[in-house]
């Protein structure tokens, strides 16, 4: 692995620590505002997200245990390659977290069948509902902020 520090000065310090393999402690606020796109990701390491996603999803595939699942590197390399082109404004750091959720059941049952199909509705679900909610709450914030009369 080359020496991501040196290289990609303009990854966040949690993006560099998940492509060099650390252990980066994320919520979905944190992820979200501390994170890098994928796609920059991509631009500045690319060989390190292609790996850092890669592993991701078979050691989602692995944890799942779904009689219907990614069955081969083809299926799995098709599947990483779906999240790059569809999944256009997710962060590095949401990967884990939308991984995470699916092997606790919270995108509901998946009736043993965990495809290409199944993982990106539950990106889509996890940028409509989880991430939605959240950036909600921070305009909100914001907007509340601005409002209330400041004391001198």
């Amino acid at each position: 692995m080359t020496d991501l520090t040196r290289t990609t000065t303009t990854l966040t310090d949690s993006s560099v620590s998940l492509l060099k393999g650390d252990e980066v402690a994320l919520t979905v606020e944190s992820a979200w505002n501390e994170g890098t796109n994928i796609g920059k990701c991509l631009r500045q390491a690319p060989v390190e997200t292609r790996a850092y996603v890669l592993a991701q999803v078979a050691r989602l595939v692995k944890m799942y245990d779904a009689k219907k699942t990614l069955q081969d590197d083809d299926e799995i390399l098709f599947c990483v390659q779906s999240i790059f082109s569809e999944c256009t404004t997710l962060k590095l750091e949401e990967l884990p977290l939308i991984f995470e959720l699916i092997l606790k059941g919270a995108f509901g049952k998946m009736f043993e069948r965990l495809k290409t199909q199944e993982i990106l509705s539950c990106i889509f679900t996890y940028e409509g509902t989880y991430r939605a909610s959240m950036r909600e709450k921070q305009i909100h914030n914001a907007k509340f902020e601005d409002e209330v009369p400041r004391k001198l």
